[in-house]
């Protein structure tokens, strides 16, 4: 069964909006990912199509590169920390799930899209990760396996190479924006409309926005060859 927690907001204000792509405040050092996806390991290689960096400031679209276990390694996760919850509207707004439901809102007489009247944001979130000397010495090891030199070797040197050191899991949350919380024709329509949205939201996703499987931000490392 989905764990697709449903909110409505009462009208009290929320936390405080984070800049477009981030991540809010600085208590948290990760990189959104954008869209979310599911099976992200911690250890292995990734490529973005973008210059490597070690911004966090902005969300980050990854290709799976290289795919190793820790076991292999003889390395182990740290024991998960619970963070606090933060929004993740923009990680979400490139993905299918949101673009499918927009004939929905048009249906109801709305104009925008999902993020004009609705937060998403992630609840019980948790961090898993490995230590930096471990993600090192699991990079040492995938840099001398041939099948990660020819993977290597074909990434466009422009794109970025990042080892997962540390995901993001947790639940989403969709509420009213504030602004649309309570009173007014407005107000109604969007409270009879939210539980046709979670539904549409949960089909499109195949029922992937669950419990821990979400993975919604990481911390990589930058790991081009050529700065190594």
């Amino acid at each position: 069964m989905s764990m697709l927690a449903l909110a409505g907001c009462n009208g009290r204000a929320g936390p405080p909006a984070s800049a477009p792509g981030a991540l809010p405040g600085n208590w948290i050092e990760a990189r959104a990912i954008k869209p979310p996806q599911q099976d992200v390991r911690i250890g292995s290689l990734y490529y973005a199509r973008e210059k490597p960096t070690a911004d966090f400031g902005s969300p980050v679209a990854i290709e799976p590169l290289c795919f190793t276990t820790l076991d292999l390694h003889g390395v182990q996760q740290l024991e998960p920390v619970g963070v606090t919850s933060f929004d993740v509207t923009d990680g979400f707004s490139g993905s299918g799930g949101l673009s499918g439901i927009k004939t929905m809102l048009v249906s109801a007489g709305l104009k925008g899209d999902l993020t004009t009247y609705y937060d998403l944001k992630l609840a019980n979130v948790t961090k898993t990760g490995i230590t930096h000397g471990d993600a090192q010495t699991v990079f040492d090891r995938l840099r001398r396996r041939e099948d990660c030199q020819r993977w290597f070797g074909n990434v466009d040197p422009l794109f970025a190479v990042y080892q997962v050191e540390s995901i993001y899991t947790g639940d989403i949350v969709l509420s009213r924006k504030h602004e649309w919380g309570a009173g007014g024709e407005l107000a109604l329509t969007l409270e009879a409309l939210q539980p046709k949205l979670e539904a549409k939201l949960r089909n499109e996703t195949r029922d992937s926005v669950t419990g821990k499987t979400m993975v919604f931000a990481i911390v990589p490392l930058p790991r081009n060859l050529r700065t190594q």
